[in-house]
């Protein structure tokens, strides 16, 4: 579930932040006028262990629920029994209070939870609304690659999703909502992306397949074009260019190549068609990888110590981890001693580099590196399609 909102977060334009009790309040009086409109409409009562919520936290991470919640079992959700038992009310506003402080409720949207960018009442109806990420009405540009919501939604029985040889859209991640006896996906959620879609970490590996050294290349050529128009000093450019050269060289790795289905023709890819196997990936984070080779790059040894610290740390920080913690899952490198070494290097360099430059500083100079590339993958989308530079 979280690689699934992490593929299709609630959009901005789906959210309301409102009191935490008015939240508790509302959930529990939902789920009661939910379960009584479905048994007055066909006569039959909504499944017990029906989800109705699930809870973010600001990470994006999933709150567990309690055991005691369900009956015993941990679940990842909220569920229909739970939130509409009327002989616990109280209890469960109070425990629901706990759950959703600061955090993010993603409702079902049979609760039919806002009206006018605001919560529906009590006894409101229940139709249930159109949603972001699988109605066309709230892309009021239609096919524009400027439309405000940047990923859809779609059902599928194969796998297969509907952008499949679009010039629009690219399958992003697929999420088996059925398997077989076997293991097997028998049903699927696809979450489709545009081809335009750069900003986030996955989106940027997404677009016309490149080949790594030609989109390193190319973000070293976009980095050094930025450290000029800044007026960035010869040492500070070299800096920033040796952390564009090197910034993806943990995707050589056989796991992401696979994970990312690149062509298998012998030669290591940056950018590919996707989409994302994750259960391939397993929590590997190339800049980790990109870490580890970076340690036999004769260029880098060019660098005055405390400069080389500063380059090795963009590599680390270039997709928003590595302050302080880089996860070290999934990596074939090193033993995990090593690995261990090397994930508190990290943070130790996080550190000391925050206490030279400043949280403001050290921020800067991380988007420097996210900027450069993040051009480069746009100039790589603008040339196998035409576009023209905006």
């Amino acid at each position: 579930m979280e690689e699934y909102f992490g593929a299709a977060p609630p959009h901005w334009s789906e959210q309301l932040s409102t009191h935490t009790k008015s939240v508790a309040d509302w959930l529990v009086k939902r789920a009661e006028a939910l379960v009584a409109s479905a048994e007055n409409a066909d006569g039959e009562a909504l499944p017990r262990g029906v989800p109705l919520a699930f809870i973010l936290d600001g990470k994006g991470d999933l709150i567990p629920v309690p055991a005691t919640a369900h009956e015993g079992m941990d679940l990842e959700f909220l569920s229909v029994s739970w939130l509409s038992d009327k002989k616990a009310q109280k209890s469960r506003r109070d425990e629901i209070m706990t759950l959703v402080g600061h955090a993010t409720v993603v409702v079902d949207a049979r609760m039919a939870g806002l009206t006018d960018g605001r919560l529906n009442s009590a006894k409101g109806a229940m139709n249930a609304p159109l949603v972001a990420d699988s109605d066309d009405s709230w892309s009021p540009n239609g096919d524009d690659h400027t439309s405000r919501v940047r990923f859809r939604v779609r059902e599928s029985d194969d796998g297969v999703g509907e952008s499949v040889g679009d010039s629009l859209w690219r399958p992003h991640f697929r999420f088996a909502t059925a398997v077989s006896q076997e293991g097997a996906g028998t049903e699927w959620l696809i979450v489709e992306r545009r081809h335009t879609d750069t900003d986030t970490e996955h989106g940027r590996a997404y677009g016309p397949p490149q080949e790594l050294d030609e989109h390193q290349a190319w973000t070293e050529r976009c980095a050094r074009s930025l450290a000029k128009r800044l007026g960035l000093t010869p040492s500070y450019e070299k800096v920033l260019a040796i952390a564009a050269r090197l910034h993806d060289e943990g995707k050589r790795a056989k796991r992401w190549q696979r994970a990312f289905n690149a062509p298998r023709n012998g030669r290591d890819y940056a950018k590919t068609d996707g989409p994302v196997q994750f259960a391939t990936l397993d929590g590997y984070r190339h800049e980790l990888g990109s870490l580890i080779r970076a340690d036999s790059a004769s260029y880098l040894a060019e660098l005055p110590r405390d400069l080389r610290e500063l380059c090795l740390h963009l590599v680390a920080a270039h997709h928003g981890r590595a302050r302080p913690i880089l996860g070290v899952d999934g990596c074939d490198d090193e033993a995990n001693s090593d690995l261990a070494d090397r994930q508190d290097r990290v943070a130790r360099r996080f550190a000391s580099l925050q206490a030279k430059w400043g949280p403001w500083g050290l921020a800067w100079w991380e988007s420097l590196l996210r900027a450069a590339d993040a051009r480069a993958s746009k100039e790589n989308i603008q040339k196998k399609s035409g576009e023209k530079d905006a």
